[in-house]
């Protein structure tokens, strides 16, 4: 059924056009991603459909009696009000007819018994069972367990956190049920148990879903159709996230060659015109001059097409790797950390190995950040070893990306990070999208995203055998994000990495070490295979519990330093490809030697190219090794 449709919706602010024609419909039960760049107007059309803004062009009509309920990325106030009555909000309704039930029975309860006043309470009792008023204390106590609530019902909701309000901000919408949800960045501030939670809560939603995230893998487990806005324009795939980048990459594929091929005809039209206005000044012939109008007038008529990649990021993080490593890069012998009272973890021990990449997730406040903070120096464990190999060269983007003097210019900060002229230094700048006045900005003044991209950007510059990146997607648009996988893919050093994004880690890790109650647990493969397997570990966790007998280990797990017994097939596949991607490398560059024989400078790279890549094949060799 149809709830909602958008007629070429059109929104201007004074010159600027943001949306330019908009059409789509939203029916009964679909869950729909709204995707777009940053400013594409995603938000300014959930403010459109729900009223709070006109369009300036372009009609939205709403099924009769559809309710429409909307989250903002800011949350709405609520003044004077603990969370426990704003969570109580959507039941107003039905505590007054529950009111007015108990003032019936009371009345019974003294004798005052007529067939009116029985109708009346066969009415209401009715009315407050059709709309759940018998599941409001269960709807209640769910929704409080799912966003962890129950510590802040009793406070006032102006004292909460950012955080904290969206959490109750979700809840009281949920709670609502009205026709049509607007989500719009909802899983900001949300752990993974929340996460996984909403998932299954909007897939069982009987409703329309249309959501605003740049959380990847939430839309892939969601959403069932894409409405892209791009330049202005709603453009429909049917799909979760996964299946839009493949079709949207088709399209792209398509749009381009059919751009190059009007690019073409227009050049050789606009050849054909100066030619026929040559002959005609030549021989000052009047047929020419009007071949040369009809061609003219035919490049005018036709409808040009716009660049389709034209608002894509071209530039790429290539990260260098150090060709010489450790076998070992990072060890932790039997660490402890406390801040105060509270203890983080004991005896905690792990390693990691040379060209893996391996991903520490777990609860906020576990001590991820802590270890990584730990293995650059900034904070000391509390007793065993955590140190980087010796021959580590560390590279390290923090989570909240800092600089020494916020007021520097961006122009004079790369100029003397990188030791570039400032000719070299706005060259790179722009490329990396810092164009024009914009380099003589202050880095203080950058957004997240600005900063980790610059960040990124200087790391270019070097050569790494260990990169460190704790929340590496923090700020970044998905287009940046994408990027950045396909970076750290290529990447031929160790990474060690923390992160919230699971679609980011599924692509990334091959291994994940999972923080949770101060053990670690170490799991092959990416993050749909730790969901996979980590009932096993909490079941692990469950049993121990139960045998206070046994002595209590700090770890539990299979470590990936001791053999499996089990052939992992996961990892097996994974290297193979990895080993016959290098031996195709290898044999490609080998093939070049042939090629620049007379050019030594030539030579010289491509030798220590083919050096690099026969020494991660050794190592990737060396692993595979382990795992037969």
């Amino acid at each position: 059924m149809l709830d909602i449709a958008l007629h070429h919706i059109k929104k201007k602010y004074y010159e600027e056009v943001v949306l330019e024609d908009v059409h789509f419909d939203i029916h009964t039960g679909e869950k729909i991603g709204l995707i777009g760049n940053n400013g594409a107007g995603k938000t300014t059309l959930f403010r459109i459909i729900t009223g709070e803004e006109d369009a300036t062009d372009g009609l939205v009509q709403v099924r009769k009696g559809v309710s429409i309920g909307y989250l903002p990325q800011i949350p709405v106030q609520f003044y004077k009000m603990c969370v426990d009555e704003v969570l109580k909000l959507p039941f107003e309704n039905l505590y007054l007819i529950e009111k007015q039930m108990r003032t019936i029975e009371l009345q019974m309860e003294a004798g005052i018994v007529s067939d009116r006043l029985l109708g009346e309470y066969s009415r209401l009792q009715h009315e407050f069972e059709v709309k759940g008023g018998y599941e409001i204390e269960l709807n209640l106590a769910q929704i409080t367990e799912a966003f962890k609530l129950h510590d802040l019902l009793v406070q006032e909701y102006e004292s909460l956190s950012g955080g904290e309000k969206t959490r109750v901000s979700i809840a009281k919408l949920l709670l609502e049920a009205p026709d049509v949800l607007l989500l719009d960045e909802p899983t900001n501030h949300l752990d993974t148990e929340m996460l996984e939670w909403l998932e299954e809560f909007i897939n069982r939603y009987k409703g329309a879903v249309v959501i605003i995230s740049h959380d990847r893998y939430f839309m892939d487990q969601t959403i069932d159709k894409v409405v892209e806005i791009n330049f202005g324009k709603a453009d429909i795939y049917h799909g979760n996230y996964s299946l839009f980048t493949i079709e949207k990459e088709a399209k792209l594929a398509l749009e381009l060659k059919a751009y190059k091929e009007q690019q073409r005809k227009i050049k050789n039209i606009e050849e054909t015109i100066k030619r026929f206005r040559a002959w005609a000044q030549k021989s000052d012939n009047e047929k020419f001059y009007a071949k040369a109008k009809q061609f003219e007038k035919r490049l005018e008529e036709m409808e040009k097409l716009d660049r389709p990649d034209a608002n894509l990021h071209r530039f790429d993080f290539d990260i260098k790797a150090v060709k010489k490593s450790s076998k070992r890069m990072i060890i932790a012998d039997k660490i402890g950390k406390s801040f105060g009272e509270k203890k983080l973890f004991e005896a905690l021990e792990f390693e990691v190995f040379r060209g893996e990449k391996v991903c520490l997730i777990g609860g906020n406040g576990t001590g991820k950040s802590t270890i990584m903070r730990s293995l650059i120096g900034q904070v000391s464990m509390d007793s065993g070893l955590l140190k980087a190999s010796d021959e580590a060269k560390v590279g390290y983007l923090e989570q909240e990306v800092s600089f020494t003097n916020e007021s520097e210019s961006i122009l004079e900060y790369v100029k003397q990070a990188a030791l570039l002229t400032q000719a070299q230094t706005r060259n790179m700048l722009a490329h990396y999208g810092f164009k024009g006045e914009e380099v003589f900005r202050s880095v203080g003044s950058l957004s997240g995203g600005e900063k980790s991209r610059l960040m990124l950007m200087l790391f270019t510059l070097e050569s790494y055998n260990l990169m460190l990146l704790d929340e590496p997607t923090n700020h970044l648009d998905i287009q940046s994000k994408e990027k950045l996988e396909s970076t750290l893919g290529d990447f031929g050093g160790t990474l060690f990495f923390i992160s919230h994004d699971r679609y980011f880690i599924n692509m990334i890790a091959d291994r994940i070490l999972w923080l949770k109650d101060g053990t670690v647990y170490s799991v092959e493969g990416n993050y749909d295979d730790f969901v996979n397997q980590r009932h096993k570990y909490v079941q692990q966790a469950i049993d121990k519990e139960k045998a206070p007998t046994k002595p209590v280990q700090s770890n539990s797990t299979v470590k990936t330093e001791e053999k499996p017994k089990k052939i992992n097939e996961f990892k097996i596949n994974a290297l193979e490809g990895e080993i016959a991607k290098l031996e195709e490398k290898i044999e490609a560059a080998t093939s070049d030697l042939t090629t620049y024989a007379t050019d030594y400078v030539k030579l010289n790279e491509i030798q220590s190219e083919i050096d690099m890549l026969q020494s991660a094949l050794h190592d990737k060799m060396e692993l595979w090794l382990t795992y037969q």
